[in-house]
């Protein structure tokens, strides 16, 4: 999976003609791992999942859990990037088992240096009742989530992005311990917290 060759697929994928895109989804069958576990392939199969119908692209999150669970794959340096384009544009009914199964491991993956990132992304795109779920389980580890810089980062996507109830769940969560707003002020979306 050279450099050149995957900048160069990578620009191509958007003026591709449907049957070009299912001719190179077939061509990724069987590779998947090898694809997500590259440095520069990686950056192809995202663009792909942006531009490619979930269906056509479902056998890549089949092959991905084949591989590993979503919690392994949410803390894979590469493979956290791909989930976040099938959280991006797959459907619930489609992605239910992962979206469960990132909920089960929320708290660790929050805290954690790629997991976060999937966890933001799972609160801006995730069902309204996955990410209240998501919420609710933040405010009942708020002092682990809001002394984590990382953390943090997932607290600001749910101030974000959470119903009026969910947000002022998470201030009240903040503020019911005491010393702990003035710490977060210096951690990533510590900010938009004492905002």
């Amino acid at each position: 999976l050279d450099r050149g060759a995957c900048f160069e697929l990578q620009d191509k994928i958007q003026d591709c003609s449907t049957a070009e895109l299912k001719f190179m989804a077939n061509q990724l069958r069987g590779h998947v791992r090898e694809v997500v576990e590259s440095p520069h392939g990686n950056h192809v199969l995202q663009r792909m999942l942006e531009f490619m119908a979930p269906k056509a692209l479902h056998f890549v999150l089949e092959e991905m859990l084949a591989w590993a669970p979503a919690p392994v794959l949410a803390r894979h340096r590469y493979g956290c990037r791909v989930l976040e384009r099938i959280l991006e544009h797959f459907g619930e009914a489609s992605i239910k088992t992962l979206l469960d199964d990132l909920l089960y491991h929320a708290k660790e993956l929050c805290l954690h240096p790629f997991g976060n990132f999937v966890m933001q992304i799972f609160m801006e795109h995730a069902p309204a009742t996955y990410r209240k779920t998501l919420i609710e389980i933040i405010a009942q580890n708020m002092v682990q989530v809001a002394s984590d810089h990382n953390g943090c980062a997932v607290l600001e996507k749910g101030l974000s992005y959470g119903e009026e109830a969910e947000r002022k769940m998470l201030v009240k969560s903040i503020l019911k311990v005491e010393g702990l707003l003035p710490s977060m002020k210096s951690l990533r979306g510590g900010a938009t917290a004492i905002d």
